[in-house]
């Protein structure tokens, strides 16, 4: 983890690890799904390959350090938090733009 990040308290230096995130992800995909299915799908992987690192720390593999099972899941999570952001702000897109209720649009 980043020494700069060491002197933040725990919740601001979430916030800027996914907002980190957040941007590497807008800059190498700029585009993000427009239905909410592969939306939820992209976060929803994220969200798997954090509980892989969380497995790891729970139940540890004699080739993995510690230190580096945590900076993993640490990353895992901002990667999602970040996913999580995307998400949402195609949830309040649909919102926006929504001019019948989810209930009458099938009929």
């Amino acid at each position: 983890m980043k020494k700069q990040n060491r002197d933040l308290d725990p919740f601001h230096k979430a916030l800027k690890m996914i907002l980190s995130e957040l941007g590497k992800a807008e800059e190498k995909f700029p585009t993000f799904p427009d239905d909410l299915i592969h939306a939820v799908g992209i976060m929803t992987e994220e969200a798997g390959e954090a509980m892989r690192e969380a497995i790891d720390w729970e139940y540890p593999k004699e080739q993995n350090a510690p230190a580096e099972v945590l900076d993993r899941l640490a990353m895992e999570t901002a990667q999602t938090g970040a996913m999580a952001i995307r998400t949402l702000v195609k949830v309040l897109e649909f919102w926006d733009r929504q001019t019948v209720s989810h209930e009458t649009r099938g009929e």
